[in-house]
């Protein structure tokens, strides 16, 4: 067994993608960052790509752009494989912020990390990821679905702040929400819900694979909730989205029940449940 560490997206697709793409919605989040990573997107300098193998047998794939978590994908769970990524990963002294992944492995892999690096993991957040292939019939809210423009920037800056507070990310500063909301606009990604010219809530798809693509950024003000604004917004984001795409793909907080049923209203199915832990 070896954990071999890429120096660069292109040879990590080469070497991993297709075992990404067994499961592919559940991938999701590492396929969607090393495509715009092999795309040319900057994240940082000290990005890191790798996987473990057996005799050319691919057995776990990672991926981190500090400062964020470090991610995980396998097919199955094996504790000794566990047990080897994180000791070598250890012995290379790397280091890792959290991590993300299916349950069983980010609950497995934690518990053979603390053994090794004394820390107080704490649990930021009890994700499911759900996928949706068909859209349901849904009551629409009055208003109608637009693509975001740059007379959209601080509006969209705003809510991008108050959004990150519901999420494991670091709070952003107002120069960086601004930054993350122009590149949105410019990469036409951010939609939003208007009602008789005011926007009123927001959603983005974000991170297509090969078939599938995310709906990520679903917000809505507190004065504007429990109006079904999210829910016309996600769903006729997803009919535009799966005219193009198999299926579109979204994680929600399981301590948020209301956004869980709203979701599977739509038509979304529970996939995988997902661990954010800070190591």
């Amino acid at each position: 067994m070896k954990l071999v560490r890429c120096g660069d997206p292109a040879s990590f697709l080469a070497k991993t993608e297709q075992f990404l793409l067994r499961k592919e919605a559940g991938n999701n989040l590492p396929l969607g960052i090393v495509h715009q990573l092999n795309q040319g997107a900057s994240m940082g300098d000290d990005v890191f790509l790798a996987y473990v193998e057996t005799d050319g047998q691919l057995l776990l794939a990672m991926v981190m752009t500090p400062p964020h978590n470090l991610i995980f994908s396998v097919n199955e769970v094996d504790k000794k494989v566990v047990a080897f990524t994180a000791n070598t990963l250890f012995g290379m002294n790397v280091n890792i912020p959290g991590v993300v992944g299916e349950k069983q492995m980010v609950t497995s892999f934690i518990e053979r990390w603390s053994t090794l690096h004394p820390c107080q993991p704490e649990t930021v957040m009890d994700q499911r990821l759900y996928k949706l292939e068909t859209v349901n019939p849904v009551p629409i809210s009055e208003g109608n679905l637009i693509l975001a423009d740059k007379g959209h920037i601080e509006l969209i800056a705003d809510w991008i702040q108050a959004f990150t507070k519901y999420t494991p990310e670091p709070e952003l500063l107002e120069k960086d929400a601004l930054k993350k909301a122009d590149l949105f606009i410019t990469e036409n990604s951010i939609y939003l819900w208007v009602v008789h010219g005011r926007p009123v809530s927001m959603a983005r798809k974000a991170r297509p694979t090969k078939n599938g693509i995310v709906i990520n950024y679903v917000y809505t003000p507190a004065e504007h909730r429990n109006k079904g604004y999210a829910s016309s917004c996600v769903a006729l984001q997803c009919q535009q989205l799966l005219k193009e795409y198999q299926f579109c793909t979204l994680y929600t907080d399981l301590s948020n029940p209301v956004s869980n049923h709203i979701y599977q209203e739509i038509g979304f199915k529970p996939l995988i449940d997902s661990l954010v832990i800070r190591c």
